[in-house]
């Protein structure tokens, strides 16, 4: 049956999965996405990128899901195999990196995702033009990172500075600009100074209530 099946149905998998996911629906989402995988590896074989970068789309829907334990899985043999395939500074590592560190502030394990968002920072600040969104993104990664640790004092300027940078370009993406400011509000909050956190509150979003708040989301397994 997968012999018969064109490249174009990939595509078509991550839009379904993109949809179930809005839906809360994240197992079912996981699910299109391990097909997906099931498609490309009988079209281009087991080590094609392509595989890599749908492994790494699964983890992050188990992790944003709560399955922490399968999405660690997931993560750990995707960087390896990057890690394996790329030069240490590669983008794509630093990607993989960022999903597998804001699954990691999920844990108690938080000093390890602090380890791994300083790499991340390093790898894109060696291997990305000045000006990238996301060096100032990374910034800010080992900024939540350290909060989630309680370090406000140091989580406090990296998450301001990277917050800057990610305002003053075009390109940075608006969820991750309203993810940086809703960690400044919930940072402010712990810390007891709300006078700061009200500058940040104005600016987010309001969320309107979808069908996905009424699905029931089963937790994962946390992961010791």
């Amino acid at each position: 049956c997968m012999a018969q099946i064109p490249w174009g149905r990939v595509p078509r998998l991550y839009g379904m999965a993109q949809r179930q996911v809005e839906l809360g629906l994240y197992l079912a989402a996981a699910g299109q996405i391990r097909y997906a995988i099931a498609v490309l590896d009988r079209q281009y074989g087991p080590d094609h990128p392509l595989i890599i970068q749908a492994m790494i789309r699964k983890a992050g829907i188990l992790s944003d899901g709560e399955q922490l334990v399968a999405a660690e899985a997931d993560y750990l043999e995707a960087i390896d195999r990057l890690r394996r395939r790329l030069p240490p500074t590669h983008p794509h590592i630093a990607d993989a990196l960022t999903g597998y560190s804001k699954l990691l502030m999920k844990t108690p394990r938080t000093d390890e995702a602090e380890k791994l968002a300083r790499e991340c920072l390093s790898i894109r600040e060696t291997s990305l033009p000045t000006g990238d969104w996301r060096r100032a993104s990374a910034k800010c990664l080992v900024g939540e990172a350290l909060f989630a640790q309680k370090k406000f004092e140091l989580a406090e300027p990296l998450l301001l500075e990277g917050l800057d940078e990610l305002n003053s370009n075009d390109e940075a993406p608006d969820a991750r600009l309203e993810v940086v400011r809703d960690c400044l509000v919930a940072l402010y909050e712990a810390w007891e100074k709300p006078d700061k956190a009200d500058a940040y509150r104005p600016k987010r979003r309001a969320t309107t209530t979808t069908a996905a708040s009424q699905v029931e989301r089963r937790p994962g397994k946390a992961i010791e």
